[in-house]
């Protein structure tokens, strides 16, 4: 058995020992996961980056992400799904 939580390759991100869905996240910008302790950096951003890809990724990729979540947080609002969120 493990201690903490275990990573999966599926939209939970990460899983308790009883399977519930965990406390991880993963980032927009670089596919990382991270913590409820990563997204109170001042580098993230949700949808868009994390502390660690932040300063690689360049201004038009950070543009192109913020714009796709403000079209998940759209869809979110009137009750739809919209194709690129990843949430479980």
């Amino acid at each position: 058995m493990w201690k903490g939580e275990c990573f999966v390759f599926d939209n939970r991100v990460s899983v308790k020992h009883d399977l519930a869905v965990g406390s991880y996240f993963i980032c927009s910008g670089c596919r990382n996961p991270i913590s409820p302790k990563d997204k109170k950096s001042k580098k993230y951003e949700e949808g868009v980056s994390c502390s660690r890809c932040y300063d690689t990724l360049t201004n038009t990729q950070k543009t192109r992400f913020r714009m796709r979540q403000r079209q998940i947080t759209l869809a979110k609002r009137v009750g739809k799904k919209h194709k690129f969120q990843k949430e479980f």
